[in-house]
């Protein structure tokens, strides 16, 4: 099953404050001069399509006996066996995730952090698959 990351408001605001300031810009120069600024309307579409491409690539799959992370062209692929803990957390660390409403998720040796839309569900699928895992939310 395909889980999308969660996205809050914090995060999208942050995303969108270049393209709400091109907006400004763009009706600031044309209430005094009556002409468009194609370099923001350029800017404002180039950048909302790479904001699209970001949001639709970052996901979280369950296949068969794997969890398999997403981000842009990046994916890794984890065993679910080896998963020991999932905790809560809210740090500000780069992750596959576009909330900071986030898990980590802790393997042998390594750690991810996600925001999965649904974490409850996406919890219990992981523990039907290896019931070892240790859960503090």
């Amino acid at each position: 099953m395909r889980y999308r990351s969660k996205l809050d408001f914090l995060t999208s605001l942050i995303l969108l404050l270049p393209v709400i300031s091109s907006i400004f810009r763009l009706i600031s120069v044309y209430i005094v001069s009556l002409t468009i600024h194609m370099g923001s309307l350029y800017f404002i579409l180039l950048y909302m399509s790479i904001l699209v491409f970001l949001y639709l690539s970052i996901f979280y799959e369950i296949k068969d006996d794997e969890l398999i992370i997403s981000n842009l062209f990046l994916k890794s692929h984890i065993p679910i066996s080896s998963i020991k803990k999932i905790t809560k957390t809210r740090t500000f660390m780069s992750a596959p995730a576009l909330s900071l409403d986030r898990i980590k998720i802790e393997c042998h040796k390594i750690s991810y952090v996600i925001s999965p839309v649904n974490r409850a569900q996406f919890i219990s699928q992981l523990q039907k698959i290896n019931s070892q895992i240790k859960i503090n939310l």
